[in-house]
């Protein structure tokens, strides 16, 4: 399994006139003004009103430091760039580019990833393979706080820490730097001491696609097809 989907997978309602405003037209990109809220405000404010969003990424291994967070120089290595699509809940569209080409797509109910080097695609339960994860913190809904614990974090402007309930969900913590009530930067620490990050840009209100965003694409007919 690639590093991808650890990483990713491993991945209240708060009301506008509380000091956010945010663009709700379809496609344009998200530009919110907020008026000293929290990083907790900004997290519950963004999964609460953008129901549906697209963009890029770039994820990598952070091979020194442990994160902004704490206010030290990140080193990073395994670079990988793609694009995303998500309407909540729970369906998404993560595509890999860069270096090698990769699929994973949740329709709500299934979760599949597609890697064109291996011709397999894998199939799983997608609450069972989103379960306390950066994904379902991103694409899931507005129930956050009955699997994570957030806290915000003073010494860093922006910053907070979301640190799962259960102690089986395969990570320590994560870190998420909001800018105006959006995403722009989660540091992943798993089990393993191992630190990921995922860098967004270019975040746009809407899915462009449509339904069919949540299905894989350009799948040939001669892949394995696997079911865990």
């Amino acid at each position: 399994m690639r590093k991808l989907l650890s990483g990713l997978i491993c991945v209240v309602g708060f009301t506008l006139n509380m000091g956010t405003s945010f663009a709700q037209t379809q496609g344009e990109e998200l530009v919110f003004t907020s008026i000293s809220v929290s990083p907790r405000s900004q997290l519950k404010n963004f999964i609460s009103n953008v129901q549906s969003a697209s963009g890029t990424f770039e994820q990598a291994q952070v091979v020194m430091g442990w994160g902004a967070a704490e206010g030290q120089t990140l080193k990073t290595s395994d670079l990988q760039k793609g694009e995303f699509i998500f309407e909540r809940p729970g369906k998404f569209l993560w595509i890999v580019k860069e270096p090698l080409e990769q699929q994973i797509v949740s329709d709500g109910k299934k979760l599949y990833q597609y890697d064109p080097d291996l011709l397999q695609v894998t199939e799983r339960n997608v609450k069972q393979a989103i379960g306390t994860s950066p994904a379902s913190i991103l694409f899931g809904n507005s129930k956050i706080e009955e699997s994570f614990k957030l806290t915000n974090l003073p010494e860093k402007e922006g910053w907070l820490r979301a640190t799962p309930k259960q102690s089986d969900s395969g990570m320590k913590y994560l870190d998420i730097h909001l800018v105006d009530s959006k995403p722009v930067e989660i540091l992943i620490l798993d089990s393993f001491d191992k630190m990921t990050s995922i860098k967004f840009t270019s975040l746009k209100e809407g899915n462009p696609k449509g339904s069919s965003a949540f299905k894989l694409q350009n799948i040939p007919k001669n892949v394995d097809r696997v079911k865990l």
